[in-house]
């Protein structure tokens, strides 16, 4: 069943051809990096540039989330921080680094937490219940999709809401809660019926096909699949249409009509091909294969033996690759750790080096007041430079414990006055 969330979330767009648009990205990426006035906006520009080369080039999605972090942090942007960390985190599920992307994104909803925004926190709560689907850990995903779904609820968000009725949907389908799937499912397209959203719609068409084959239920089952089709062209979701396509495949070849059962399997397959959806071929081939073999057509199976092989060693090459990307990805995540330790340090030394320098200068200079007053200088002037050490050495005390003030008080401006 697709994963619509991770669709949203993950597949933005992706540069494919050398154009006039693939310069200009390659420009505003230099004007990304380029130091520059930090503000707002571009912590917002460089989260939304990350999200386009999620795909394609996990690498520099990454750097320009990690860059938007640090930017947030620097102008004590907090909702920037989240979403920057929630982008990062989405790299690492790209990736397949899951444990990862869990701690950053656990990491990016307590800070959402902490300032109250519900939306930060509903879409890190869905991510966070993708990221344990992708692990087949279903039970724990449910906790985090409810969580999503409540606060959907609560803000009236009827977007998020469908998402995560659909995410429900699927972890209880793949955990074989059918009566829970169907009830759910049910509900998202009641919603999506109601509000008119096309996409969403079609993609519970769909399930509610998927749930009801399971079920034993053919006939409900094809009519769900034949009402999502319209829904899923309309929306360009081809590989839906691949899935609700070899669906009703299975469901003809059950009933017997076995023109019906090849003439949708080859529609599933010639769309999946078309559009590289290689789990899609692998699903359709396999179907064919077995279709001719039952009819003792060895030739035409043995065709489709070859398809379903040659896709199956697609998905290991695949897989191959981004094992071995990860280990690039790995390391170049570990030299940038690095980097960015060496600069923490460098700058911390600095602050160091003021700090003693400005201690060291506070003494002498009410050492240089006491011996002033010695030699009978002016009242008045005494008086203000005696004011003045005082001052420095109170706000020396302030920049010393301050960050300390701030962890007690847990940032509450009233205490922090106080103390």
């Amino acid at each position: 069943m697709k994963n619509y969330f991770i669709a949203i979330l993950l597949l933005a767009n992706t540069y494919t051809s050398y154009s006039q648009a693939d310069v200009k990205t390659k420009n505003n990426l230099k004007q990304l990096f380029a130091p520059a006035k930090q503000d707002t906006g571009r912590v917002l520009l460089l989260i939304v540039n990350s999200k386009k080369y999620m795909d394609s080039k996990p690498d520099t999605a990454l750097l320009l989330a990690q860059l938007g972090y640090k930017s947030a942090k620097q102008i004590k942007f907090v909702r920037g921080e989240a979403l920057s960390l929630k982008a990062i985190g989405a790299v690492y599920g790209v990736t397949g680094n899951y444990p990862k992307g869990l701690e950053t994104l656990l990491h990016s909803l307590m800070i959402s937490e902490s300032i109250n925004d519900k939306q930060g926190m509903m879409v890190c709560l869905v991510t966070i219940g993708v990221n344990y689907s992708h692990q087949h850990d279903y039970k724990q995903s449910l906790v985090y999709f409810y969580k999503a779904k409540k606060i959907a609820d609560d803000i009236h968000d009827n977007r998020y809401l469908l998402i995560s009725l659909l995410d429900i949907g699927d972890s209880y389908e793949n955990l074989n809660r059918l009566d829970s799937a169907l009830f759910v499912t049910r509900q998202c397209y009641e919603i999506a019926n109601r509000f008119n959203n096309i996409p969403m719609r079609g993609i519970a068409l769909n399930n509610l096909g998927n749930i009801h084959a399971k079920m034993g239920k053919d006939e409900m089952s094809m009519e769900y699949y034949r009402q999502s089709i319209p829904d899923l062209v309309s929306d360009n979701d081809d590989e839906v249409i691949c899935e609700a396509t070899l669906g009703m495949a299975n469901l003809f070849m059950k009933t017997g009509q076995q023109d019906s059962a090849l003439l949708y399997a080859q529609k599933s397959l010639t769309l999946a091909q078309q559009d590289g959806f290689t789990q899609r071929v692998l699903n359709a081939g396999n179907f064919l294969s077995v279709y001719y073999e039952k009819l003792h057509l060895i030739e035409q199976a043995y065709a489709f033996q070859k398809i379903t092989i040659a896709a199956k060693d697609s998905l290991f090459s695949q897989e191959k690759v981004r094992e071995l990307q990860n280990l690039s990805f790995a390391e170049q995540i570990r030299q940038q750790e690095i980097t960015g330790a060496k600069a923490e340090a460098i700058e911390a030394r600095k602050k160091n080096i003021q700090m003693a320098a400005i201690g060291a200068f506070i003494p002498v200079f009410l050492g240089t007041v006491l011996l002033l007053r010695r030699r009978k200088t002016k009242p008045r002037t005494l008086a203000f430079m005696g004011l003045l050490g005082l001052l420095m050495m109170f706000e020396f005390i302030t920049m010393l414990i301050h960050s300390y003030i701030e962890e007690w008080t847990h940032h509450t401006p009233v205490f922090m006055l106080l103390i």
